[in-house]
């Protein structure tokens, strides 16, 4: 169990002096707390239900009660949600883990899960950081947890509000940041729910990506706010997915034939994206090009058969599985007339990138917003996406200012926009320029949260936690 406090002002910030803990909002959690036990069948269903698609979301079940097989104590807790959230928080852990101090990265997601299990092999192996399911949203599960590995603090990464994380994490005293983060609607830009704008001031202190972002937050009542930026551009790119690029780009498709990937697309935007495929193809032969070879790579690996056999409806269709090996090699018979490669892998992504003239970003003609363009940007890729962008407030909305990321609100539109880039009359070094000089600038953020968290932590009172795990301070 743990005890203590770090302090009388650590235990002020914590309860009494903080908006938090009013009585509506204890109400409002007593009720939360009520609607999980009582739905916790169901939510147990719904992963069975999962598993039938992706038998992870049956195994490791007792971690989502706060039941783990041999915990110890770590300094820093991370919580990432998903596969990309875990990818967002990896040049944070690695500062961290070259600072000596143990790590316990929690997910929700099996694909978090999985993509924390292969980023860090070698740590987890030698024992410096561990890797669980976060738990589900019980006090006997969180205080399970918390006994299990001990932590000194949290950091969250990007938009997650967990009542019951941000609740107990306040009850035991381990101060919670949330990190890359945005809080974003795409009318107003403000909170869309007053419970969980109450809640999110349960953070401790909030790392926001960009001026608006930190506004928004303060708007809502959160305090002790540092913009940092977007930690995405701080990920190592991975060159053998790069090199892999060179020795099958001319199998795969002449020189002369461009490529165009849709990346992350998800369930929802199918016509859509089959729309923009039309468009694409039906635009660059009406101006005497070859139609370019599309890659289609779903977010979600669930989606990978429905997706081919959508696809092979209507077009020549390849998958990724089938025409290439684990090292990705062509080992299959590329079809002479092939229309259309489906990405059905896993954590590929910058092979499917580095192999496109020109991507396009998923999710932007969805009402939930596009995904990343970080990834395209860092290998100097033109990116183009659909209307929805609010999920990617920054960097897009720089992006699109700098020219280097191109909007447009049907898929027709954003066609033409695809072709012009293709085979418009641009400088590609100057565009590639462009775009190199753009991820430059926007580098660094994951060194300024390890800068400036300390002096968050001395603010509120945590002093103890910067002099115990001797984090690195900036004068």
């Amino acid at each position: 169990m743990r005890n203590g406090t770090h302090g009388q002002q650590a235990a002020d910030i914590a309860t009494r002096k903080h908006p938090f803990l009013t009585l509506k909002t204890r109400v409002q959690l007593f009720l939360y707390r009520v609607a999980w036990v009582i739905l916790s069948p169901i939510i147990l269903a719904y992963f069975l239900l999962r598993s039938r698609r992706d038998s992870a979301y049956r195994q490791n079940i007792p971690e989502r009660f706060g039941f783990y097989k041999s915990p110890k104590p770590a300094t820093v807790w991370l919580h990432a949600n998903s596969m990309g959230e875990v990818r967002s928080a990896v040049p944070i852990i690695h500062k961290y883990l070259n600072q000596g101090l143990k790590i316990v990265v929690t997910n929700m997601t099996p694909a978090g899960r999985q993509t924390t299990q292969e980023i860090f092999a070698p740590e987890i192996a030698a024992g410096s950081l561990q890797f669980s399911y976060i738990p589900f949203e019980f006090h006997g599960a969180y205080q399970r947890f918390f006994d299990a590995f001990q932590p000194k603090f949290g950091l969250v990464m990007e938009a997650e509000i967990w009542p019951m994380m941000i609740d107990r994490s306040r009850h035991f005293k381990v101060p919670l940041f949330l990190c890359n983060a945005q809080y974003s609607d795409h009318k107003s830009g403000r909170a869309p729910d007053q419970f969980l704008a109450k809640i999110c001031t349960g953070y401790v202190g909030i790392f926001a990506k960009s001026k608006p972002q930190a506004d928004r937050f303060r708007h809502i009542g959160c305090t002790h706010i540092a913009i940092t930026g977007e930690t995405r551009f701080d990920q190592n790119v991975p060159q053998n997915l790069l090199d892999s690029v060179i020795l099958v780009r001319e199998k795969l498709a002449p020189m002369s034939r461009k490529i165009v990937t849709i990346a992350s697309a998800v369930e929802g935007e199918e016509s859509e994206n089959l729309a923009l495929i039309d468009e694409i193809r039906n635009t660059a032969i009406s101006r005497g090009e070859t139609a370019p070879l599309i890659i289609y790579v779903p977010r979600a690996t669930e989606r990978f058969v429905p997706i081919t056999q959508i696809l092979n409806d209507k077009f020549t269709v390849q998958n990724r599985s089938v025409l290439f090996d684990d090292n990705l090699c062509i080992v299959g018979t590329v079809e002479p007339n092939l229309d259309i490669l489906v990405g059905d892998s896993f954590g590929e992504m910058y092979f499917y990138l580095g192999l496109s003239d020109a991507v396009v970003v998923g999710g932007g003609f969805d009402r939930r917003g596009a995904h990343n363009i970080i990834e395209p940007i860092a290998v100097q890729k033109p990116v183009f996406v659909g209307p929805y962008t609010w999920s990617i407030e920054y960097p897009a909305k720089e992006a699109l200012d700098a020219g280097v990321l191109k909007q447009a609100d049907t898929p027709a539109l954003l066609a033409v926009d695809v072709v012009d880039g293709l085979f418009g009359c641009d400088d590609i070094n100057v565009r590639w320029k462009a775009l190199l000089d753009f991820y430059r600038a926007h580098t660094g953020s994951a060194q300024k949260v390890i800068d400036c968290l300390p002096r968050l932590l001395r603010e509120t009172g945590f002093a103890k936690i910067v002099d115990d795990a001797r984090l690195s301070e900036t004068p």
